[in-house]
């Protein structure tokens, strides 16, 4: 038909792009609490900051999770109520249609490049902090991480294997490197991610408050990367430990 088009029949979809803007909202506070067992069987929130530094990773997480759950909502939203506004089958003269709009435009661009900049800097500023490690920490631990096992050596030259004890009320070193493929140290409680990459050298760092501010003393230890078929079983503990009780490690 000259000079008109059909719009397409989309009421159909409705339900189901209904349910998706329903559904999302109630999932994401389970990916925000995500729970897994620990090494010794008792379940650890993820999430859960037991000191400063993981505790400003998980505000961030959030802060970047709601902007996009709002993004979420906002687009969703009028898409839901194009769809169901113009539900029906029916034909639409050209004249009737938008072509764009510029204003709407170069609004819908500003405001996502300002969000990602923002976020930008936010990180940026936050990984800073986090990956310069102080001159004046306690001690160090070196990480030699292999299929499917961490080995940690301690300042008395003691080893344990997949086991890092650390004592209370300290701030810890950390030097990590790989010895046969690329592994990954995770220790969400104490907001660690390190690459151990074979033939280099990478080092972190994170302070371990005193035993009366935690909830516990055994913190669950991961490798973040995939290293073999083994490595959902390359897990490990972080121990807190009183200071002065491990002479045998710490001297």
């Amino acid at each position: 038909m000259r000079g008109r088009v059909k719009t397409l029949g989309l009421n159909k979809f409705v339900p189901v792009w209904f349910a998706i803007l329903l559904a999302f909202p109630a999932v994401l506070p389970l990916a925000l609490a995500q729970e897994t067992d620990t090494a010794d069987g008792d379940l650890e929130w993820y999430v859960e900051p037991r000191n400063e530094k993981a505790g400003d990773i998980k505000s961030l997480f959030n802060l970047t999770s709601y902007i996009a759950l709002g993004v979420f909502v906002l687009v969703e939203g009028l898409l839901l109520v194009t769809i169901i506004r113009w539900r029906k089958n029916k034909t639409v003269p050209q004249e009737e249609e938008h072509r764009g709009h510029t204003t709407a435009e170069i609004i819908l661009t500003i405001i996502p490049a300002l969000i990602l900049l923002g976020l930008g800097v936010v990180s940026a500023q936050a990984l800073v902090v986090m990956d310069e490690v102080p001159e004046d920490v306690d001690y160090t631990l070196h990480v030699e991480a292999s299929q499917f096992i961490f080995q940690v050596e301690y300042p008395t030259g003691n080893k344990t294997f997949s086991e890092f004890i650390v004592e209370e009320g300290t701030d810890v070193g950390l030097t990590i490197t790989g010895k046969d493929v690329i592994h990954a140290l995770w220790i969400p409680s104490f907001g660690i991610k390190i690459d151990a990459n074979p033939g280099r050298l990478n080092t972190q760092w994170f302070d371990v408050p005193m035993l009366s501010e935690l909830d516990g003393d055994t913190y669950h230890v991961q490798c973040a990367e995939y290293c073999g078929n083994g490595h959902h079983g390359m897990v490990a503990t972080v121990k807190v430990v009183p200071q002065g009780s491990r002479p045998d490690l710490f001297g």
